[in-house]
């Protein structure tokens, strides 16, 4: 009852009167703030209970500065009784609210309350306050931050706290709270008292970092744009002087700005991160990923990639810097405005940088795989670079850089187009720099490499590099020392042009800026070295020797080289590279003389010259290689026992001898000797302007004796004048012969020859026996134009006109003989033949149509009085007394090439002549004239119409000769009236009358065969034989 009694005073008097006046108040006076109590009272299971505490702002008692629904809790009172100390085992809050601010002026709302508690923390107190337990439930804290220019409001609700005091001197917490009403954050931990170290693990799911980041003053150069923290989980030790963070981070979509500098990425993930500050010393380790991250940077600079970090160890202090890691950033971009350009997978492994006060040392190995990268001088480079074992270290104003450098599968490409790729190395490349000097050493090897100038000019080789020292010193000067060794070097100079070989240099250079002075030395060693397609030449092998070169001055002391078959040796000096002087000389012994001609092909091949045989060469050559001075050119070839074969020669020239020498683009040769078909020749010549060959020369032997003048064209030869004699023929042409590639040579010349038949005889057997057969004696003065193949005569357009004023044929005298023949488009127009013999003159007009492969030809022949009596006198006919004068007329028609269809005509006269006597017995029958028409068919001269006349009578003549030379013919006497009636008749001329007698004659006209008819049997025999005899006797004369 009593129990009941007082638990009515105490909640309905005490403590909602009276303690509840008294806390407000005394509260009121602490906090300067308004403070209200809605409801206090106890019960036996929380104890005392306090609903709707309220604590007003101070600049707005409207506004609440702290507000709570309920907070209960139980003081043990024992505790309080004894030792006056209030302890509460457990204060229970809930749904409490709070608002902090920090105004304009950098104070927050509650400055003051902290200012007082300060004031009044060493005063002493009648009570001690002890809790051992705090349990906050769905709270609530409204933050607001004026100090930025843009006022930061943030609410932080369902805040549910539990505070447990332990034993051990320890104090247990566990809280989970909620921002913005996105973001879930729990945590719990553990804080000792003695050591005052606090253990801690946080996490969270999701923060809008955009939102908070801007208002932390210590990172004011940090602009967050956005990115949102999506996973966060981390234990943190906190003890003085000591701080420790552990764990994993995911910020996604950063987006943000540390001063001008934008960064943005896929996200940023923290893997094992730790961050550690231990007596000012920070210490960071652990993995950091950032895939598609970019920095952009101002004036036009970028960067980008994919960004992976394992940080061993990363140690900052005030006077140290210590970092080891493993880094890699893939797909990597990095662009400076037009100046450097960057792209490729960047690797670091074992990465460390230890810099002190005074010493900076990087040691690691690094890689580019994809590298592409260009520069602002137009340089581009492709291809894996690496960096092996790399140590740089700066000490006290000394740089001291070691590493093995390499360019795998490289692509370098600048501006004037030069390419060169292949796979560089530096290995124990060392680098060091002491007071503005700088000294490089390092063995430099390329393999497979390339250098590309342009479509046609092209290197490629193997290189290394021994001993290799480069001083650059601080007053520009540069010094340096190599060995270089080339190996499969190909470097083409133009399109067609290019050097093999695997040459050895060894330079040493030195360079004086003050004066602009170089100076340089190399011993450049060749062995088996090759040069293709130079000019002529179109390929050098063999080249064996060195070249000495210093300070602009190319000397060797002999090159020995194989080229065209030809062995020679090269010795001389080169002056001013700049406009190359050289003084050279070449000397080839026991030179193959086909291998001379080769370099002469284009000139000698449409001719199909070859020649063989031994000589000796000798060059020398003194002037400018850029502007080549040929006047300056000297060549000597000694030739012994050579040989000449050519297409248009039957027979080879041999036993070929004597010196040819070249000089001012003059090539010449004096008293050159050799056989050709066992004919000695001598010769001397030259040809000059090899661009536009002109050959002049003489040719002499026992018979000819020629000069000439050709130009040597382009497949062809122009003959400016060709003349001489041989043996007392003489001779002078000129014109052009063509020589085409797939055809035999095409003449086109004209020119005048005086012939003599017994110079002819000699050019040949066969002409010596033709000439012989036929007596053919004389000398023709000729004209002809010829045009055409020599063994193609269809094809042949020639005019040919001969004349001589004495010529014999057999014996024959022939006079002003004129000969005209014109073949053109495969016709013979013209075949005529004028002239005398034995004051009787000739026409004969002939053509044929060569085309056709009958040759149908046409053959008009006129003989004018021909003098039988000095044709008589000339022992041609035996008959003493024959004479007269002889003319025919004939025409001739057909196909040369078959006689049987031959056919033609003619007349044949004789008159004011001595043809014979019949018989004796008739003294007026002498024989003075003879007449004949015929014609020609079937291979024969037929005559139905040949009659010899004599006053007295005629013979009447009929029949045939064939062109086998077979004959038949009558022949009948006819005795005019007046003859019949003389008397000086002593025979019975009624024979005459009867025709009873008459005369065949048969066989060939080589052998006639006379037969007399005699009809009829009655007549006087003696009077037939006397007939006969005298009709033989004329026969006789025309047979």
């Amino acid at each position: 009852m009593l129990s009941a009694v007082a638990l009515l005073y105490i909640n309905n008097i005490l403590l909602p009167i009276k303690l509840k006046r008294f806390i407000e108040h005394e509260a009121q006076t602490y906090l300067k703030r308004q403070v209200t109590i809605g409801k206090m009272q106890f019960t036996p299971f929380k104890g005392f209970v306090l609903q709707d505490i309220r604590v007003a702002r101070k600049d707005d008692r409207k506004k609440p500065f702290i507000e709570i629904q309920s907070v209960h809790f139980n003081i043990l009172l024992t505790s309080l009784l004894k030792s006056k100390q209030v302890i509460i085992p457990a204060l229970h809050i809930n749904n409490p609210y709070i608002f902090l601010a920090q105004n304009k002026s950098d104070t927050w709302n509650f400055s003051d309350i902290i200012t007082k508690f300060q004031d009044t923390r060493n005063v002493s107190k009648k009570y001690t306050f002890l809790m051992r337990k705090l349990v906050l439930k769905n709270g609530e804290l409204s933050f607001l931050d004026q100090t930025h220019p843009d006022s930061f409001q943030e609410n932080i609700d369902q805040i549910n706290l539990t505070i447990s005091v332990r034993l051990d001197k320890s104090i247990r917490y566990n809280t989970e709270f909620r921002l913005a009403k996105e973001s879930f954050v729990n945590s719990d931990g553990t804080y000792f008292l003695e050591t005052k170290r606090l253990n801690s693990h946080w996490n969270t799911n999701y923060l809008r970092l955009s939102r908070y980041i801007p208002f932390f003053n210590n990172f004011s150069a940090l602009t967050w744009e956005k990115g949102d923290l999506t996973q966060a989980e981390f234990d943190l030790e906190f003890q003085p002087k000591y701080l420790q963070l552990i764990g994993n981070s995911l910020i996604t979509n950063p987006d943000f700005s540390w001063k001008e500098n934008k960064i943005r990425s896929k996200h940023i993930r923290l893997n094992d991160f730790r961050l550690a500050l231990n007596n000012s010393q920070w210490e960071i380790s652990g993995h950091i990923e950032a895939p598609e991250s970019t920095i952009r940077i101002p004036k036009n600079k970028i960067l980008k990639g994919d960004l992976t970090a394992n940080i061993t160890q990363l140690t900052l202090s005030k006077d140290l810097f210590y970092l080891q890691s493993d880094i890699e950033t893939a797909n990597t971009l990095v662009n400076f405005d037009k100046t450097f350009h960057y792209e490729g997978t960047l690797k670091s492994s074992n990465f460390r940088i230890n810099k002190s006060l005074d010493t900076f040392v990087l040691r690691g190995s690094f890689n580019s795989n994809k590298t592409k990268l260009s520069t602002s001088h137009d340089i581009s480079v492709k291809g894996t670079l690496s960096s092996v074992e790399t140590h740089l270290s700066i000490k006290k104003g000394l740089l001291s850089l070691q590493s093995n450098l390499s360019l795998n599968e490289g692509n370098i490409l600048t501006k004037n187009g030069t390419k060169i790729t292949g796979n560089f190395s530096a290995k124990k490349f060392t680098l060091t720099k002491e007071n503005k000097t700088i000294r490089i050493s390092s063995p430099l090897e390329i393999s497979i490499g390339k250098i590309i100038l342009n479509d046609q000019r092209k290197i490629s080789t193997d290189l290394k590099t021994e001993n290799l020292k480069l001083i650059l010193n601080e007053n520009n000067s540069v010094n340096l020392e190599t060995k270089l060794a080339l190996s499969n070097s190909d470097i083409r100079f133009d399109k067609i042009r290019n050097f093999k070989g695997s040459p050895k240099i060894n330079l040493t250079y030195a360079y004086e800026p003050k004066n602009n002075i170089h100076e340089y030395q190399a011993l450049i060693e060749f062995e088996n070295a090759e040069l293709s397609q130079i000019n002529f030449l179109q390929k050098i092998s063999k080249i064996k020797g060195n070249f000495q070169l210093s300070n602009d001055t190319l000397f060797s002391p002999g090159i020995s080289f194989h080229s065209k078959e030809i062995d020679a040796t090269l010795q001389g000096t080169l002056t001013s590279f700049t406009n190359p002087i050289v003084d050279v000389q070449l000397t080839s012994i026991n030179t193959d003389i086909q291998n001379i001609t080769a370099l002469f092909s284009k000139i000698l091949k449409p001719y199909n010259i070859e020649a063989t045989g031994k000589a000796i060469i000798e060059g020398k050559y003194k002037g400018s290689i850029l502007s080549f001075e040929k006047e300056n050119l000297r060549l000597k070839a000694n030739i012994n026992d050579a040989q000449i074969t050519a297409k248009a020669l039957p027979k080879p020239i041999t036993s070929l001898r004597g010196d040819i020498s070249y000089k001012d683009d003059l090539l010449s040769w004096t008293n050159l000797k050799g056989n050709y078909q066992n004919t000695n020749y001598l010769t001397t010549g030259q040809i000059k302007n090899f661009f536009r060959p002109i050959l002049t020369g003489s040719l002499k032997t026992d018979k000819i004796n020629l000069t000439t003048e050709t130009k040597i064209l382009n497949r062809a030869i122009r003959i400016l004048n060709v003349k001489g004699n041989y043996l007392q023929s003489t001779y002078n042409f000129l014109g052009d012969i063509k020589f085409p590639e797939d055809t035999a040579p095409v003449f086109d010349l004209r020119g005048n020859l005086r012939l003599n038949t017994d110079d002819l005889s000699t050019l040949s057997s066969q002409t010596k026996k033709i000439i012989d057969d036929y007596s053919l004696k004389g000398e023709f003065a000729t004209e002809v134009l010829f045009r055409g193949i020599l063994k193609d005569w269809l094809n042949w357009q020639l005019v040919l006109k001969a004349k001589t004023a004495n010529f014999s044929i057999k014996d024959y005298p022939l006079k002003n003989i004129a000969l005209d023949i014109e073949l053109r488009d495969k016709f013979l127009n013209t075949l005529d033949l004028t002239g005398s013999l034995y004051d009787g003159n000739f026409n004969i007009k002939s053509s044929a149509n060569v085309n056709d492969p009958n040759t149908p030809f046409k053959i008009k022949a006129i003989l004018k009085d021909l003098n039988l009596s000095k044709l008589r006198k000339d022992g041609k006919i035996k008959r003493p007394y024959l004479s007269g004068k002889l003319s025919l007329e004939t025409f001739l028609e057909g196909p040369l090439r078959n006689k049987e269809d031959w056919i033609g005509e003619g007349i044949v006269l004789i008159k004011e002549g001595y043809l014979g006597q019949l018989i004796p017995q008739i003294s007026e029958a002498i024989f003075t004239e003879a007449s004949s028409q015929f014609n020609i068919a079937e291979q024969r001269i037929f005559t139905k119409n040949t009659q010899i006349h004599s006053s007295a009578l005629s013979l009447s003549c009929k029949g045939w000769i064939n062109f086998d030379k077979e004959i038949y013919f009558d022949i009948t006497p006819i005795l005019d009236t007046p003859t019949i009636n003389s008397e000086n008749i002593k025979i019975d001329p009624s024979i005459f009358f009867t025709k009873a007698f008459s005369v065949s004659l048969s066989g060939t006209l080589d052998n006639p065969v006379k037969k007399v008819n005699a009809s009829p049997k009655k007549l006087l025999k003696n009077t037939t034989d006397i007939l006969k005899e005298g009709l033989g006797t004329i026969l006789q004369e025309l047979f």
